[in-house]
């Protein structure tokens, strides 16, 4: 299959599967993998202690 995109992303809510699915991309295209670092975003330390502390959109 050939694409046609030089970047493609992928954004949703945490838990959703977006790893998984880039990762099946990533393999699937022959594509580098880039994922988000932990350390660069502010709201994931905050999640993962307080998971029910965030708030709804």
């Amino acid at each position: 299959m050939s694409v046609r995109y030089s970047y493609i992303a992928i954004e949703g809510l945490i838990g959703a599967g977006k790893t998984t699915l880039a990762r099946r991309l990533a393999e699937r295209w022959n594509g580098r993998l880039v994922l988000e670092e932990f350390d660069d975003n502010p709201f994931l330390p905050r999640f993962y202690q307080e998971p029910g502390a965030m708030p709804s959109a």
